[in-house]
């Protein structure tokens, strides 16, 4: 079909763009949390040097730094901020926005956390039936995150409610829940175009994802 044919020509262009993506600057990536922190994964550029470091800086609400840390001298990432990436993980995948340039953005992000046969596939799959250049002429979709549960040292349980916004329909909403198998890889094995794409190292192994009627 004409339709699936399109995307996947945009999604192979998104990841040449993975790979080749030129940044002339740092790039600061946003962890969203709750209302009372705010976790930010920054990028700090050594200049003169081809070398990006990785920092974890949490935040008040007010926006004072509390605590920075260089992640390559952590011995555990905190469960917080990958929780807080899957969560954006989720985002990445499942939105459908207005800006053509934030989707592909979106879904670079996107591929940066898989590394597996099986998680392209699955990926490559949703983009192709949930084609979203073509349904953002239509519809927004927008997620919501309502809960989230660590399952084990490796997986995690969201749940989480796609906002549905389509053109001369009443908004809809759908809740959903999903289980994320995860592992963490060391920054250094690394290129400085993944770290900013990916600065924590988080891969994501598995994810499945199950309409969920709860509160």
């Amino acid at each position: 079909m004409k339709t699936k044919a399109n995307l996947v020509h945009n999604i192979d262009h998104i990841k040449q763009k993975i790979l080749g993506i030129k940044f002339i600057i740092p790039m600061f990536v946003t962890l969203s949390l709750s209302a009372i922190f705010a976790l930010i994964a920054s990028i700090v550029f050594i200049i003169g040097k081809s070398q990006y470091i990785p920092y974890v800086v949490t935040v008040d609400k007010e926006g004072v730094v509390i605590t920075k840390s260089n992640i390559r001298k952590l011995d555990n990432i905190p469960k917080q901020y990958i929780a807080s990436e899957l969560c954006q993980f989720i985002k990445n995948t499942r939105e459908v926005l207005k800006d053509k340039e934030l989707q592909e953005e979106a879904i670079f992000k996107s591929y940066s956390f898989i590394n597996n046969e099986q998680m392209t596939a699955k990926l490559d799959k949703h983009f192709i039936e949930n084609n979203p250049f073509t349904s953002a002429k239509n519809k927004n979709i927008y997620i919501t995150i309502n809960n989230i549960i660590e399952k084990s040292n490796h997986s995690y349980e969201i749940d989480f409610t796609e906002n549905h916004i389509v053109k001369f329909q009443d908004p809809k909403k759908i809740k959903y829940r999903a289980l994320i198998t995860y592992k963490t890889i060391n920054v250094d094995l690394l290129s400085s175009k993944e770290i900013l794409l990916n600065p924590l190292g988080i891969i994501v192994e598995d994810m499945f994802i199950s309409e969920y009627m709860g509160a």
